[in-house]
């Protein structure tokens, strides 16, 4: 059975690193007991056999998205930080997804606006035949791994609890007028 930790995530918890948004409010987070290696394996195979255009990048299972993102793969970071964290590092939404560019954070959240999954952008297509943008992304799922996938290829379980994500991408790029 796991150690439960009464204020798991806080800055008492032994299992959490010191991290901070760039206006210094605590990002709640804990680093979590990575996997054995044949249940990382299995999973990938399953996530492969499933969705054979991904490309696995790492199986490791101590981080999630966030901690992927927002943590340089160190720790899980709890998705309702998200908000925290685009407000205090001075994130801004990207108008139109063609207006993306790699290093952008590709969030997706459900109908009710919770954020489900994010990833980063790794290279932005656009498909003059049809009008669309299409994002390669870099995401780790869960603890299930990383993998590169198309920004509309996610996975079945993401899906079947949101079945419908909607993408939006976010830029921490200042702005400037030239």
């Amino acid at each position: 059975m796991p150690d439960v930790f009464i204020g798991a995530g806080t800055t008492n918890d032994p299992k959490a690193l010191p991290l901070y948004t760039r206006k210094r409010n605590w990002i709640s987070n804990e680093q979590r007991t990575p996997s054995a290696p044949h249940i990382s394996i299995a999973v990938a195979r399953t996530h492969l056999k499933g969705h054979p255009k991904w490309r696995i990048r790492s199986f490791s299972s101590t981080y999630n998205c966030m901690g992927m993102v927002f943590s340089a793969r160190r720790t899980w970071i709890d998705p309702s930080e998200f908000a925290l964290i685009r407000e205090d590092d001075g994130y801004s939404k990207r108008e139109r997804l063609a207006d993306a560019l790699p290093g952008d954070i590709a969030a997706y959240e459900n109908a009710g606006g919770e954020l489900v999954h994010v990833g980063l952008v790794i290279c932005v297509t656009h498909v003059v035949r049809t009008a669309s943008t299409q994002l390669l992304v870099l995401s780790q799922f869960g603890s299930a791994g990383e993998y590169l996938h198309d920004g509309d290829d996610l996975p079945h379980g993401l899906l079947i609890a949101t079945p419908t994500p909607i993408l939006s991408v976010w830029s921490e790029a200042m702005r400037y007028e030239l």
